[in-house]
């Protein structure tokens, strides 16, 4: 939001790479970015805000969780 004090980002611990996507993300106040990954390894995986102090990010909701499931999907 614009009205933001602070920089965040979103470290998705599905996606390879630096910082899981955390450093093409970070966005100042009103600024917006994003990246693209392949889901290669099956898993559930937390994403959230990395920018410090992350405890405080996750504390305000910042979080949440992707499901990358196998091809063919799982079983019933």
């Amino acid at each position: 939001r614009e009205d933001s004090a602070f920089l965040h980002n979103v470290d998705f611990h599905a996606a390879i790479g630096p910082g899981g996507g955390a450093e093409a993300t970070t966005a100042a106040p009103g600024e917006t970015k994003g990246f693209r990954f392949k889901a290669m390894n099956p898993g559930l995986y937390i994403y959230h805000c990395a920018v410090p102090p992350v405890v405080m990010h996750v504390a305000n909701g910042m979080y949440g969780l992707i499901l990358v499931e196998p091809e063919g999907g799982l079983a019933p």
